[in-house]
């Protein structure tokens, strides 16, 4: 097998891995969204006592700030639009690199401790040899706690959405990684791919 098949058939099982991690990522931001509701009734708190305010007298000369304020509300908007495509388009891969790495050290960083925990030596023969079992159970880890949050965001007095679509939702977003997930570990089989390899 020549190097760049055997980079092409690397990919191709860590593209697969690549999305698991974006859902992966759709996850946490989901949970996040669920417990951080609070921050909108802070807002609209603010917004409201803004509001209840008595109204200042305006006079024909403070018509520039206004013109001002939808300047940079302009050039603020293009900033944004060009940075969300700029992370839309650089988003995959980072999100890939990142998820990688965060596996990688924290199976780095548990395998010593697991490995004094079996009595045995800590080689790089026995890390190699319980480095994939620790990156699924890492894996399983970051998809199973969002959805455990998702399932336990009834606990919040105000949820930002009905219940049932917030765990259906979780739940639905958990699988999609689980099956992407399984599809690196399928491809990685099928395509002869190391696990040391595997994103």
């Amino acid at each position: 097998m020549t190097a760049a098949s055997r980079t092409i058939k690397r990919n191709i099982a860590n593209t697969f891995g690549a999305v698991g991690y974006l859902f992966c990522l759709l996850q946490w931001f989901w949970a996040v969204l669920l417990y951080f509701s609070f921050i909108q009734s802070v807002i609209s708190f603010t917004l409201s006592s803004n509001e209840s305010q008595p109204a200042v007298v305006s006079h024909p000369t403070i018509a520039l700030p206004s013109q001002l304020e939808a300047g940079i509300l302009v050039i603020m908007t293009v900033v944004i639009v060009v940075m969300t495509m700029y992370v839309l388009i650089k988003m995959p891969a980072m999100i890939a690199r990142t998820g990688s790495k965060i596996v990688h050290q924290t199976t780095n960083t548990i395998a010593p401790v697991i490995i004094k925990a079996q009595h045995k030596k800590d080689t790089q023969k026995n890390r190699t040899k319980l480095a994939p079992k620790l990156m699924a159970v890492v894996k399983a880890g970051l998809i199973l706690i969002p959805v455990l949050l998702g399932i336990f965001s009834g606990l919040i007095k105000e949820l930002p959405i009905e219940y049932s679509i917030a765990i259906f939702i979780s739940i639905g977003l958990g699988g999609v990684s689980v099956s992407f997930f399984l599809f690196q570990y399928i491809a990685a089989r099928l395509l002869r791919v190391t696990m040391s390899e595997l994103w």
